[in-house]
């Protein structure tokens, strides 16, 4: 996508065999490719992949230079490197060879300081009146969606597919217009319906199963929602109940490329409260998240809106 953003500027894609830009060739440079297509300026990136392992070789800084002297100064054919003096350490490093003053400041103080700095603004936060709560939930909406990268969706981006059909409901599979996620759900409905009573969302570890089996135990969660005419809706959200999968998360710097467990979990909740909404047309829901279900629904609902009453472990 970043070098997408080029087009239709003259480009060059460098890859080596030796670290992730490997498949460049293949994967990336084509899907490039096409969007300078879409400009007529296809004939503006080119792509050099060069036999070493993950650095700047020499054989990829003149595939630069070749480049720079085509498409900046008319040139044509290689640029040879030439000589260059490497500049010594005493005269790039300011500090070198000499100790480090008293009073510098170390890599410790300096984190501490900034968690310093965070926790002193989390406290000016604080709401203390209605203005202050509006700022702090706007603040906090916007840092929650950039660090857990979850957004709730529209009503016309969910998606639903009926798979069994329940004496009182049926099982479901929920998820996102184009996304790929698909959420494993229970619907159940009560036998005489309380129009007072607002829809309610379970989020239990243990997913659908655990809504089924407390629907039909006396003294059950659901049962007691159940018969005082409430609908249920449950889910199996990311890596819980039946939707669990073989997911490797011992890769080098997985969470850079990856959203963690947790955050998809809070993005399969936001994604099932729309549905319930869309579906039950009802200004008001109620989330209920139990053991650490709680604390996922308590990251969904600061990023769900209006109409969601929270009650979390």
């Amino acid at each position: 996508m970043f070098g997408a953003m080029m087009a239709p500027r003259p480009l060059l894609m460098v890859s080596a065999t030796g670290d992730w830009t490997r498949n460049t060739p293949k994967e990336e440079f084509p899907a490039v490719q096409g969007i300078y297509r879409l400009l007529n300026a296809e004939q503006n990136v080119e792509s050099v992949q060069i036999d070493q392992k993950h650095n700047y070789s020499k054989e990829s800084r003149e595939a630069v230079y070749a480049f720079f002297n085509a498409r900046l100064l008319g040139g044509k054919g290689p640029v040879p490197e030439q000589r260059y003096r490497i500049e010594p350490l005493q005269d790039v490093l300011v500090r070198f060879g000499r100790e480090r003053p008293a009073n510098a400041v170390t890599m410790d103080r300096y984190v501490a300081d900034r968690i310093g700095e965070a926790g002193r603004e989390i406290q000016e936060l604080l709401p203390r009146d209605r203005a202050a709560l509006e700022k702090a939930r706007a603040t906090f909406f916007e840092r929650l969606t950039f660090s857990l990268l979850d957004m709730k969706p529209v009503p016309g981006e969910v998606i639903s597919e009926k798979k069994e059909t329940l004496p009182n409901g049926e099982t479901l599979l929920l998820g996102r217009a184009g996304k790929g996620d698909r959420i494993p759900a229970v619907w159940l409905a009560p036998q005489k319906a309380n129009p007072e009573a607002a829809p309610t969302l379970i989020v239990h570890p243990e997913g659908v199963a655990w809504v089924t089996s407390t629907s039909q135990r006396p003294g059950g969660l659901v049962k007691g929602i159940l018969d005082r005419g409430g609908t249920v809706l449950g889910i199996d959200a990311f890596q819980t109940g039946g939707a669990k999968a073989p997911r490797d998360r011992d890769k080098r710097a997985f969470t850079v490329f990856n959203q963690t467990d947790d955050a998809n979990r809070v993005q399969d909740i936001l994604t099932a409260l729309t549905y319930l909404q869309s579906r039950f047309k009802s200004k008001e829901v109620n989330l209920a998240g139990l053991e650490m279900g709680g604390v996922w629904s308590a990251f969904a609902r600061a990023l769900s809106g209006p109409g969601v009453n929270l009650a979390a472990d």
